[in-house]
C-alpha cells in the first residue's frame, strides 16, 4: 500500500464512524448560543461577531477536551489486548488522529471556516482534502500553511454558499494535498511500528503511550491553532470591525 494511500484508507474509516464529522451549525450553536446568535447560522463567523478573545476562549476548551480524550484513550490502548484496526495500524494510532480530526474541524469553524463539504449531509472529497490539509497544518508539514490561505480565500465573503473548488487547485492545492498525504503515510507507518514494539512491555507500554500521546497532541494543537488564528485574524478579517453581541458587554 503506498503512503498516500495509508493515509487515504484512515480517513475512509474514520468517515464511517458517525461522530467523527462534526455538523458546523449544530456545533456552533452549542458553543456560541449562550451570548446571542445571529438569524442565520450559516453564515455566521465567530470572530467578526464575538471577538478575538471569546474565539480563543472557546478555542482553549476545545484544545482540552480533545487533548485528554486522546491522552486517556491512547493509554488504555497501550495496554494488551487493545484492537487492531486496518490491518498493520494499531486502533491507538487511529484513535489518535481521529480525535485531531475532530477537534480540528471544531477549530477550523471557530475560526471562521465555512462548511469544510459543498454538501452538508455528508464529507464529500473535497471535505476530505481539507481535513488532510488541517492535518498537515498541525505537523508543520510544507505548504500546509499555504493550503489554509487557500480555504481562507474561498471561504472569505462566501459563508454559506456550495464552494466545491479552490483557485489554483490543479496547479498548487492538489500537490500539496498529495505531499501532506505521503508524509502522514510515512509517519502512521513509523508511529504504529512504535506502538507494536511498546506493547512488549506491558504497564511501561501504556504508560509510555499516555505521556507520549498527551505532548504530541498538545504540540500539534498549539501548531494548528497558530495557523488557523493567524490566518483568520491577519488575511480573512484584517480591517474589519467586531460587533460583539450584547450577551458579550
Amino acid at each position: 500500500m503506498g503512503k498516500s494511500a495509508i493515509w487515504s484508507s484512515i480517513l475512509n474509516a474514520l468517515m464511517k464512524v458517525p461522530s467523527f464529522r462534526v455538523d458546523r451549525d449544530k456545533f456552533l450553536k452549542a458553543t456560541f448560543g449562550r451570548y446571542g446568535l445571529p438569524d442565520d447560522v450559516r453564515v455566521m463567523n465567530p470572530v467578526s461577531i464575538y471577538g478575538e478573545e471569546t474565539v480563543e476562549r472557546e478555542a482553549d476548551k476545545v484544545v482540552r477536551q480533545y487533548t485528554r480524550k486522546a491522552t486517556l484513550l491512547s493509554a488504555a490502548a497501550g495496554l494488551p489486548g487493545g484492537l487492531a484496526l486496518l490491518g498493520t495500524i494499531p486502533a491507538d494510532v487511529v484513535q489518535f488522529y481521529r480525535n485531531y480530526l475532530v477537534m480540528a474541524q471544531k477549530l477550523a469553524y471557530l475560526y471562521g471556516w465555512s462548511d469544510l463539504s459543498a454538501d452538508p449531509g455528508r464529507m464529500d472529497e473535497h471535505g476530505l482534502e481539507k481535513l488532510t490539509v488541517l492535518a498537515g497544518a498541525g505537523f508543520g508539514i510544507e505548504g500546509a500553511a499555504e493550503a489554509l490561505e487557500m480555504v481562507v480565500r474561498e471561504t472569505t465573503g462566501n459563508l454559506g454558499r456550495s464552494l466545491p473548488k479552490i483557485a489554483g487547485r490543479a496547479t498548487r492545492w492538489y500537490p500539496i494535498v498529495r505531499n501532506i498525504g505521503a508524509w502522514l503515510g510515512i509517519k502512521i507507518t513509523r508511529d504504529s511500528a512504535g506502538k507494536v514494539a511498546g506493547k512488549a512491555v506491558p504497564l511501561l507500554g501504556g504508560a509510555l503511550t499516555g505521556a507520549i500521546s498527551y505532548i504530541a497532541f498538545r504540540t500539534l494543537a498549539r501548531r494548528l491553532r497558530t495557523e488557523l488564528s493567524t490566518t483568520a485574524y491577519t488575511k480573512q478579517y484584517k480591517g474589519i470591525s467586531v460587533d460583539k453581541t450584547d450577551g458579550q458587554k
